[in-house]
C-alpha cells in the first residue's frame, strides 16, 4: 500500500493485528480493544517474523527505560570531561550483569528471594530491575564481609541514604 502522507511513494505492507477478546466476569459478554495496526517497510520477509520482531521490540523498550530512569544514565552530573563518555558504557555494562547474575541465579522467572508481588501482579514472570536493586541492597546489608573483601563499607543506614536520595 502507498501512504500519502506518510511514506509518499514508499510500498509499505499493513498488518492489522486482531483484537484480544477478554471478559470482565467468568460468564460475562465479550468484548474487544480496538485492533492494531503495523506499517513495516519490508516487503519480502514473511509476515511471521516481522510480528515476532514487533513482539520483541517491548523488553527493549523496557531496558531503555530502565537504563534512563531507574539508573540514570546520561545523567550523572561528572567532575572530568573524560568520564562523560564512560559513564553511560559503566552503567550499561553493570545493568548487563545484573542481568546476567539474575538470570544465572533464578532462572527466567522469580525466585522466592524476592518479596510477594501485589495480586494484579501476580503473573509476571521475570523480576524487575527495581526489584533486582532492592534484593541486591538486602543482601549487600546482610553480608557486609562479602563487600569488605572488595574494599567496600557500607552499612544498612548507607543503603536507606543512597535510596531516598
Amino acid at each position: 500500500m502507498l501512504w500519502q502522507g506518510g511514506a509518499r511513494t514508499r510500498p509499505l505492507r499493513l498488518f492489522v493485528i486482531a483484537p484480544t477478546p477478554y471478559r470482565k466476569r467468568r460468564r460475562g459478554r465479550w468484548y474487544y480493544r480496538q485492533p492494531a495496526y503495523l506499517l513495516c517497510t519490508e516487503l519480502a520477509a514473511p509476515a511471521r517474523q516481522l510480528r515476532q520482531i514487533y513482539c520483541d521490540r517491548w523488553p527493549i523498550e523496557v531496558n531503555h527505560r530502565d537504563e534512563k530512569d531507574t539508573l540514570g544514565v546520561g545523567q550523572a552530573q561528572l567532575r572530568n570531561a573524560a568520564a562523560v563518555p564512560r559513564q553511560p558504557a559503566l552503567a550499561v555494562a553493570a545493568y548487563c550483569a545484573l542481568l546476567l547474575a539474575a538470570l544465572k541465579v533464578f532462572g527466567a522467572r522469580r525466585g522466592p528471594a524476592f518479596a510477594a508481588l501485589p495480586k494484579w501482579r501476580r503473573n509476571a514472570k521475570p523480576p524487575s530491575c527495581l526489584h533486582l536493586i532492592t534484593l541486591l541492597r538486602k543482601q549487600a546489608a546482610e553480608h557486609p564481609e562479602l563487600l569488605q573483601k572488595l574494599g567496600i563499607l557500607t552499612s544498612a543506614n548507607h543503603f536507606i541514604a543512597a535510596a531516598a536520595a
